[in-house]
């Protein structure tokens, strides 16, 4: 998936993605788009910020410029993309016990990676360089995303 890439060699990150959008959903998309866009702005340690529909398709976002893909090729961002959507789903089952799912946390040994339920069928995944307070960043993210409920 594209939220693992290399860091690239440069320091000078852009906040500009490289998009892939596959529905010519107007309002949506500028939703979207905008929200994308604050998170890269949020923290230089983002790396990806894409929303991924019901049938694990990346529909906005992507890559920040300058990124390099960490997975060997573009099948398995794909597989990356429906199985956080699937870890997303199957947990739903606990929401009638634990209350709604807010945040879906990973860490990994290069990666950060959150999950946030965005309703419609839709999530938001975001990666980022490690970062020595995950909650807090997580809390941020959420932010964000509370006013772009789809």
């Amino acid at each position: 998936m594209n939220c693992l890439k290399k860091k690239p060699k440069s320091t000078n990150k852009s906040s500009k993605v490289s998009t892939s959008d596959t529905r010519g959903r107007d309002m949506e998309t500028t939703i979207e788009a905008n929200l994308v866009q604050k998170i890269l702005e949020l923290d230089h340690r983002v790396r990806f910020v894409g929303i991924i529909n019901e049938e694990g398709q990346l529909i906005k976002g992507g890559m920040r410029q300058g990124m390099n893909a960490l997975e060997p090729t573009k099948k398995d961002e794909d597989k990356l993309y429906l199985k956080w959507f699937l870890i997303q789903a199957m947990t739903d089952e606990w929401n009638k016990f634990l209350g709604d799912k807010i945040l879906l946390y990973t860490r990994h040994e290069k990666i950060d990676m959150y999950g946030i339920p965005l309703g419609n069928s839709r999530i938001l995944l975001v990666s980022a360089e490690r970062i020595r307070e995950p909650p807090f960043f997580g809390d941020r993210l959420l932010e964000l995303a509370k006013g772009n409920r789809l």
